[in-house]
């Protein structure tokens, strides 16, 4: 496995740790991602979320597309 996949995974472990407490594992397990071959990708999230936008794999994808979620959302902040 390369070595950014490794990272990309490990850090799409941390963001799905971050969203459960705001979003339903439903919703966290329905979301998708597509790669095509020239480095795009689409990510396909909960409430017709759409990220498209270049990714090195389906994990950076993942990530991209939730963090985009995540700042769309008006999700409050925990102190």
């Amino acid at each position: 496995m390369k070595l950014c996949t490794t990272f990309c995974r490990t850090l799409h472990t941390e963001t799905v740790a971050d969203l459960k407490s705001d979003v339903p594992s439903a919703d966290i397990k329905a979301a998708w991602a597509y790669k095509y071959p020239n480095d795009r990708a689409e990510f396909h999230g909960p409430n017709c979320y759409y990220w498209y936008g270049r990714a090195c794999c389906l994990w950076a994808a993942r990530v991209h597309g939730w963090r985009g979620y995540i700042g769309s959302q008006n999700f409050e902040e925990e102190q």
